[in-house]
């Protein structure tokens, strides 16, 4: 069964913005990297019918 997965940012001041949406989680976790490789900001990646959170990237782990 093919899930929806959405794509979201978090910005500084505390905003969520959507960035996008995909139909696999192997393809959300390659778009929320190159997201957040882009943004420097914290991504999220959620399944859309059960809102759960899946993947969580924080600025931090972006640091060398």
């Amino acid at each position: 069964m093919n899930r929806t997965y959405d794509l979201f940012e978090k910005m500084p001041n505390g905003d969520v913005l959507w960035r996008g949406s995909v139909s696999s989680l192997e393809a959300g976790r390659q778009q929320i990297a190159a997201l957040a490789q882009r943004t420097g900001n914290e991504c999220l990646l959620m399944q859309i019918l059960t809102q759960e959170v899946v993947e969580r990237i924080s600025p931090k782990a972006l640091q060398p």
